[in-house]
């Protein structure tokens, strides 16, 4: 063999060494082999134990058949539960008596990663007791889990805290420092309007962007949208009558949020009749808007009559919402070009 076809061949083995590398580094990302599936292969049940605990079953279709298993021990908090492409992401928590509502011997709250053949593992662990029974705080019990599955947002510190504020760490290297952090601080900066706690809205379906808000119970006070890429962040202050509901209905891939400068929401039943009234005499009427938060754009999509009534709006596309009349129709808004 001369030297030319030699160095070929060697040059030949090498590059299929490496790409077996990296197709098993990939797979055993997590200890675990990975299964990598459509959403449409999928089907999750939540099933409630109890107040504070809930089950998920899990029905996967794969090439060679389905399988089915379940997670136990999860939070029935907003949003415990995630699917992306390649893993299942849960809150789950442990040794807690929710009778007295406090921590027993071996408590923990801890983020979980199961695959598509029903093996989980711990990855984060969030809340503990520590060696002297005290209860230990890492991260508030939220997370959002980019499309990607490459980053983790988290929040970190108490409200109030110097350190308060929103984490994104690589899945790949949870034990490493924070890949990228932003202080609530500096969302809510000199504006005396921004005020409250930080919540979580989507990841955009690039995995670009992460859209949150910031809330003060029902109310929300401003908007967020964090550059994952160069590292920055946008504000944008939340247009008047804008509710927690409605917030979660943020569109991350175009920016638009849906809000009634009319809306009102008390948990009190004759608060809630006694604001309607007060609706009905002075003749306002419950609208649907929609606002650009990137430009400022404003467009209003219905008007009816009926006091205090809830949209219901959802997007069936990034250019299309559904929404619901009084009537019980179902009318679509195309956002226009």
């Amino acid at each position: 063999m001369n030297s030319l076809k030699y160095k070929k061949l060697m040059w030949t083995i090498f590059l299929i060494v490496i790409a077996l590398v990296v197709v098993v580094g990939y797979q055993f990302r997590f200890g675990q082999p990975s299964v990598c599936l459509n959403s449409d292969d999928v089907e999750i049940s939540l099933e409630k134990v109890n107040n504070y605990e809930q089950q998920a079953h899990i029905n996967v279709q794969m090439h060679d058949g389905s399988r089915s298993f379940s997670i136990s021990e999860i939070a029935t908090m907003y949003n415990p539960i995630e699917l992306r492409n390649c893993g299942i992401y849960v809150l789950r928590g442990f040794n807690f008596d929710y009778s007295k509502f406090s921590p027993l011997p071996g408590f923990n709250r801890s983020l979980w990663r199961y695959d598509y053949l029903g093996k989980g593992k711990k990855i984060l662990d969030l809340a503990w007791l520590n060696d002297v029974g005290a209860t230990m705080y890492a991260y508030d019990y939220i997370f959002r889990v980019s499309p990607n599955e490459d980053y983790l947002a988290l929040i970190a510190g108490g409200v109030g805290a110097e350190d308060y504020g929103i984490i994104f760490q690589l899945l790949s290297s949870l034990e490493g420092e924070d890949s990228f952090r932003v202080l609530y601080k500096n969302i809510v900066g000199s504006n005396p309007n921004i005020y409250g706690s930080i919540g979580f809205n989507e990841w955009s379906s690039d995995s670009r962007y992460f859209w949150g808000n910031i809330f003060d119970g029902a109310d929300v006070k401003a908007y967020y949208r964090i550059d994952i890429e160069n590292k920055t962040f946008d504000v944008y202050e939340a247009p008047y009558g804008s509710l927690g509901g409605d917030a979660l209905v943020l569109n991350p891939n175009n920016g638009y949020v849906p809000y009634d400068p009319n809306a009102y929401w008390s948990p009190d039943a004759d608060d809630m009749a006694i604001r309607t009234a007060m609706n009905q005499e002075d003749g306002l009427k419950s609208e649907l808007h929609l606002r650009h938060l990137p430009t400022g754009k404003d467009i209003l999509v219905a008007s009816v009559d009926e006091p205090l009534w809830r949209f219901s709006p959802k997007w069936i596309s990034d250019t299309e919402l559904e929404y619901t009349l009084p009537s019980g129709a179902k009318k679509t808004f195309v956002i226009p070009l």
